[in-house]
């Protein structure tokens, strides 16, 4: 999850020019090479709120998502949980980074209790009287008690106590003010494999079963929110979410355009099966003259 050691004269001068069109930076985008948690493939050049695609150990991680301002996620599973939707302080608990740390109280052995009670009992009795004068013989008076050298009975010895003026002033420092939790995690549910293609008894049209997928991730970015799109490993379901959605923000032609886009960005995204007859009915669709307005 650190950020790829690349340099801008090594890097292919093709690839720093696509970053850039996607408003990103060609060497910090980039977050950990081929086997990152997740990657950067867009940036609104307005909010610059960022778009990241990755997999299950990046929506695990509270303290990723803090790092990098990951305020909103896109669940694209059906099964894995909303990690951190119960969990919005940073204080363990549900999906908490770590699990929640169970505290056990160390019971003290019956030696230690006893040595306890006798240093209590010894620091509660009372101090030992002194020892009693001894008794004076008859008709003897006591002799008067010995004064300091310095004194006298009719000029007594005192103690004038003196400040220096150059001790420093004590001062008690100011308490630091509280460090504010980060900002909470909106999820979004998006299982992206239960569409319902042409085929099957109840298809769906692609543009309408994207819409909530549009509208969450639109407003997001707007509002400054960046947002990760996230399934098991990053490859297949959050990769076919990442390629219609950057088809739209970057004004690309075709899905397969976005596709390539997407792979340079994530190399692992590889969009197959029902998932890409999904992003190509959006592109027909798009071609059209429907899938969906930008929102952005």
């Amino acid at each position: 999850m650190k950020p790829r050691s690349s340099s801008p004269t090594t890097l292919d001068p093709a690839l720093a020019s696509l970053f850039k069109s996607l408003n990103l930076d060609p060497v910090t985008s980039m977050t950990g090479g081929r086997f990152s948690s997740f990657d950067a493939i867009w940036r609104h050049p307005t909010s610059q709120a960022t778009l990241y695609v990755g997999g299950q150990a990046a929506a695990e991680s509270l303290e990723l998502l803090n790092k990098y301002g990951i305020t909103r996620v896109v669940n694209c599973t059906e099964d894995l949980p909303n990690y951190h939707a119960k969990n919005r302080n940073n204080k363990g608990g549900y999906g908490g980074v770590g699990g929640p740390m169970k505290k056990t109280k160390k019971r003290s052995s019956s030696t230690d209790e006893s040595k306890n009670a006798t240093a209590y009992a010894s620091s509660m009795a009372p101090a030992s009287p002194s020892q009693p004068p001894l008794p004076l013989s008859p008709g003897k008076t006591p002799p008067p008690a010995k004064l300091p050298a310095s004194a006298s009975p009719t000029h007594p010895t005192t103690t004038t106590a003196t400040t220096s003026s150059s001790s420093p002033s004590l001062s008690t420092p100011s308490p630091k003010p509280p460090t504010p939790p980060p900002p909470p995690v909106s999820y979004l549910r998006f299982p992206i494999s239960t569409w319902s293609p042409p085929s099957t008894p109840q298809p769906q049209p692609a543009t309408a079963f994207l819409t909530p997928l549009f509208s969450f991730v639109d407003s997001s970015l707007k509002s400054g929110h960046s947002v990760l799109l996230h399934c098991t490993a990053g490859t297949r379901k959050s990769g076919a979410a990442a390629v219609v959605l950057l088809a739209r923000y970057a004004g690309l032609e075709g899905v397969q355009e976005a596709e390539n886009v997407v792979r340079k960005c994530r190399h692992v995204v590889e969009v197959g099966g029902r998932l890409r007859g999904l992003v190509k009915a959006w592109g027909v669709e798009r071609d059209a003259g429907g899938g969906g307005d930008v929102n952005i």
